[in-house]
């Protein structure tokens, strides 16, 4: 668990509605423009403006999108299929594993909620890459749970939150050891963010 700032306590009463983001490691792939993708679950009638787009995903290395694909105003980057110009290919099958992942993590990024849940969803990104996104997140101010086998992963926590036992046999069990604090975070994701 890693809260900016400081440690985790239950806000009485404070609605979460909208506040609360679960990034997968396979994120779920919209149907519709790359804008769509991004601001995925929210739909902008005409999409992004194309610059906007453009530093979201320089921001997670997708950049190349914007010039690989067919863009048009209408269409606004959607690949297409070779024999109907109005079916949109399934983004699952187009983008690779480590491209889905980076999306996910900009849409958390562009949504910027309070509290995230991060669920395996850098484990096909090199440790470099993944250290800039979860730097980009906790200077963002989102407190974020990971889910994650990377040890790695522990400088970006505060928390280790452990579960044991069966929860299917009511012997589960938990408990939350706070981590060494970690090093100092090395640039200024918010100098990428704000370009």
């Amino acid at each position: 668990i890693a809260r900016p700032g400081g440690g985790l306590r239950a806000e009485e009463g404070a609605p979460l509605r909208g506040e609360v983001c679960y990034v997968p490691q396979r994120p779920y792939n919209a149907l519709g423009s790359l804008s769509d993708q991004l601001t995925y679950p929210s739909v902008l009638p005409g999409g992004l403006p194309r610059e906007e787009l453009r530093r979201w995903l320089r921001l997670v290395g997708l950049e190349h999108l914007m010039d690989s694909l067919p863009c048009t105003e209408s269409l606004l980057c959607t690949p297409l299929s070779d024999k109907d110009t109005d079916s949109v290919v399934d983004w699952g099958a187009y983008l690779s594993l480590p491209e889905q992942q980076a999306f996910g993590f900009a849409r958390l990024l562009y949504h910027c909620p309070r509290f995230a849940i991060l669920d395996e969803c850098t484990s096909a990104l090199d440790a470099d890459f993944q250290e800039r996104l979860y730097r980009m997140a906790r200077e963002l101010g989102i407190t974020y749970v990971t889910m994650a086998r990377r040890p790695a992963l522990q400088e970006h926590h505060t928390s280790v939150l452990r579960l044991t036992g069966n929860p299917l046999e009511d012997s589960g069990g938990w408990s939350l050891s706070e981590l060494l604090p970690r090093r100092p975070p090395a640039g200024a994701a918010n100098d990428r963010i704000k370009e």
